[in-house]
């Protein structure tokens, strides 16, 4: 193991980690996972179901800030001070279990669309989510060949495509995302 006076006292905090390596590389993705069950101003821890239904709500407010503005909203027009066109940007007027939010988003998109959505965690509720919202999964089977039983499950979900809300139907809205 070499000599303890030489590694470091405490695991590395993975956000910096990645921060440090992302500076190194050009060609591959980087992603750490973090829980975020004990934030958010909660009172207390809630009850595992109840996390992953706050989760599924949360991607759907997700969704539909990030769908706030039209591909065309932005004119960037110097001469007339126009930045975005107003009726191009429009409230998502949420309201669910566990979030309230009139929105729009504060800034467009990017013009890659959602970020990258990813699911970690084994319980049965994490594989559900994951299969209705994920790109990819964060799993560590318990054993080596473990990682086979997820996957009907996500080839099922992929065969009903995991859609994406589309709340409204004029297509400038609706730009295709990375996928």
């Amino acid at each position: 193991m070499g000599d303890p006076g030489h590694c470091p006292a405490a695991k590395l905090e993975p956000a910096v980690l990645l921060t440090a390596l992302a500076g190194a590389t050009e060609h591959i993705g980087l992603i750490a996972t973090a829980s975020t069950s004990y934030n958010f101003g909660l009172d207390g821890t809630p009850l595992h179901r109840e996390r992953y239904r706050r989760a599924a709500e949360f991607v759907e407010v997700s969704t539909k800030l990030w769908d706030s503005w039209a591909d065309d909203a932005v004119v960037a027009d110097k001469e007339s001070g126009v930045h975005a066109l107003a009726e191009r940007i429009r409230a998502i007027g949420h309201q669910g279990e566990f979030f309230r939010v009139d929105g729009p988003l504060n800034v467009r998109c990017s013009p890659q669309g959602y970020p990258l959505l990813l699911q970690a965690g084994p319980s049965e509720d994490g594989k559900d989510i994951a299969a209705r919202y994920a790109e990819a999964v964060v799993h560590r089977p318990a054993d080596p060949g473990g990682g086979h039983r997820l996957l009907p499950r996500r080839q099922g979900a992929g065969r009903g495509g995991r859609p994406r809300p589309r709340h409204h139907q004029d297509s400038a809205w609706h730009r295709p995302r990375h996928r």
